[in-house]
């Protein structure tokens, strides 16, 4: 899916997280590094997830430790775009609202979370793991882990820390209201999402 960028006038900094609860893809972190942003900002946090998925961690708990500003800033829906179940449209409408991406990644994949966020002019935030980096270019943000280990399956893992999350954050809510991702960034970064293809991702890997 290539999503289709709509202008925004909201004055509230949103932040989306779209992926599936597991262990590797550090939503805690997030969710601790939120609670200490959101201080006295106009913010909110949308997490696209479903916080009792069973290969997930228990993250009630995390929630219910934060503040209680910071859960009057947290809108969670239990739905995972990332699987299919949301339509184009409302996944359009969902990645237009956002104007932060944050995937604080363990490991990860081919990152298509990122893509969709540039095709809509959404600034991603990621971990410097795998492909992340390259996916973002110039147009997001890549924190470094603290520390790296070796999971029980042989995978290279970054550990991640809400400090280093909470830094970016703060670094991507500057440049927004400096007025940063304005129009020219924002049909730049769907050129560069248009550069990556599967066709490409296939080619090379032979």
């Amino acid at each position: 899916v290539i999503l289709t960028p709509v202008m925004s006038s909201q004055s509230s900094f949103v932040i989306l997280f779209d992926a599936q609860n597991i262990p590797r893809k550090n939503l805690w972190v997030l969710l601790q590094a939120f609670d200490a942003f959101q201080v006295g900002k106009a913010t909110l946090l949308y997490v696209f997830t479903d916080l009792d998925d069973p290969a997930g961690p228990a993250l009630r708990d995390v929630v219910w430790r934060m503040s209680e500003s910071a859960r009057h800033k947290l809108i969670v829906s239990k739905q995972a775009s990332a699987f299919g179940s949301f339509e184009d449209f409302n996944l359009n409408v969902l990645y237009n609202m956002a104007d932060a991406l944050v995937l604080p990644s363990m490991n990860e994949g081919f990152g298509l979370p990122v893509l969709q966020a540039l095709a809509v002019g959404c600034h991603p935030i990621v971990t410097d793991y795998a492909s992340l980096p390259e996916l973002v270019g110039s147009f997001g943000r890549v924190i470094l882990p603290s520390a790296f280990f070796v999971s029980e399956w042989g995978l290279r893992c970054a550990v991640l820390t809400p400090d280093r999350v909470l830094e970016a954050l703060n670094t991507s809510f500057a440049e927004w209201q400096r007025g940063r991702f304005d129009v020219t960034w924002r049909a730049q970064a769907r050129q560069h999402a248009e550069t990556f293809s599967w066709q490409r991702a296939a080619a090379g890997a032979r």
